[in-house]
């Protein structure tokens, strides 16, 4: 791995993979932060398990 960040061959594509990144955890923020109800009483495990009656 420590050929891809080498800093006498340098790319675009070391500094486009860190974006990724960035994007990635951006959203996941976004969506822990703004888009899940924290507030919701219902247990999300219920609805987490509740498909395995259905395949069984």
């Amino acid at each position: 791995m420590t050929e891809f960040f080498d800093v006498k061959n340098f790319s675009i594509r070391p500094v486009l993979v860190f974006a990724v990144i960035l994007l990635l955890f951006g959203c996941y923020v976004t969506q822990i932060h703004y888009l899940c109800d924290h507030q919701r009483v219902d247990r999300a495990l219920r609805l987490m398990f509740s498909h395995y009656f259905v395949t069984q």
